[in-house]
């Protein structure tokens, strides 16, 4: 028991500067600068059930969607590179990663690849049109 209000020590309370329901965030920094600053037990009459998925029998290869990635073309182990951008394009960059749910860093290989393989082509077509040419 707590000597000042008789109450159990095992139940949370709230502290005075904490909103009586989660608020409603309209971005992820929201929420984590909520939950980095608060503690969930004092929610727990407002939280949902989640679907616990993991004992339920695995979708079998031939039923499941057919992925629309493509291979990376250089199969051999990539090299690190280090590129500086500014930081609100990296900002930009997360965000549209966060989107897609990939890693940011996923997104930009993906991105150089793309650009690649398109100047890739192009440099085809103009070597075929300077033959053509001569």
């Amino acid at each position: 028991m707590n000597g000042k209000n008789n109450i159990p020590d095992i139940l949370p309370i709230t502290p005075e500067n904490y909103p009586e329901r989660v608020p409603a965030f309209t971005s992820e920094e929201q929420t984590r600068a909520f939950w980095d600053t608060h503690d969930s037990s004092f929610y727990w009459d407002q939280m949902v059930e989640v679907a616990d998925f993991r004992d339920s029998e695995p979708i079998p290869q031939s039923e499941r969607p057919v992925s629309t990635a493509k291979r990376r073309r250089y199969s051999e182990p990539m090299d690190l590179l280090s590129l500086r951008f500014p930081g609100a394009m990296i900002e930009d960059i997360r965000k549209i990663a966060e989107e897609r749910h990939l890693p940011y860093q996923t997104l930009i290989r993906s991105w150089v690849g793309e650009r690649l393989a398109s100047e890739l082509v192009k440099s085809e077509v103009n070597e075929v049109e300077q033959k053509k040419a001569s």
